[in-house]
């Protein structure tokens, strides 16, 4: 990136192809801004919530966790 624009190559657009990142390397602002500008994902979120609370009652209740069969890659099976 130069001045914030993405310059991969020469000026004509010419040139070698530009590698952004190599999996388990600590990516810099640079790099993370390439990524978001094209779009490519390389994390992912999850939660696992094992209670809640109820404000109305002041209790907290524990979330019956799923078994092996009604899950699939950490999604529940609908």
């Amino acid at each position: 990136m130069v001045k914030g624009k993405v310059v991969l190559g020469d000026e004509s657009g010419q040139g070698e192809g530009h590698l952004v990142c190599k999996e388990g390397e600590l990516l810099d602002s640079r790099q993370t801004r390439l990524l978001k500008l094209f779009s490519v994902c390389l994390s992912e979120f999850r939660v696992k919530v094992l209670a809640h609370w109820s404000a109305a009652s002041g209790e907290v209740t524990e979330v019956k966790q799923p078994t092996m069969e009604g899950v699939m890659e950490g999604v529940e099976a609908s």
